[in-house]
């Protein structure tokens, strides 16, 4: 018989500030925090042009979308 862990998704905000406080919150609950980073992700918008009849793509601006991530551990007491 095989036992299974349960594993959690992980908890992704905008800002640090709304990690942090969600964080907290769990911590509260009976987890911690194992892992947490950044992702970045940088995203082009696109002007569609058309010339002879053909289109083509000319980039007219951009932004970077940025997520703070962390994993949680529920903590097991132990007897």
């Amino acid at each position: 018989m095989t036992t299974r862990q349960f594993r959690m998704a992980p908890i992704t905000r905008y800002t640090a500030e709304e990690l942090d406080r969600a964080i907290a919150d769990l911590e509260q609950r009976g987890f911690r925090c194992k892992r947490r980073g950044v992702v970045s992700h940088d995203r082009k918008f696109l002007d569609r042009k058309y010339s002879s009849n053909r289109p083509y793509y000319q980039e007219v601006g951009g932004e970077t979308a940025v997520k703070h991530w962390a994993v949680m551990e529920r903590v097991t007491p132990h007897d």
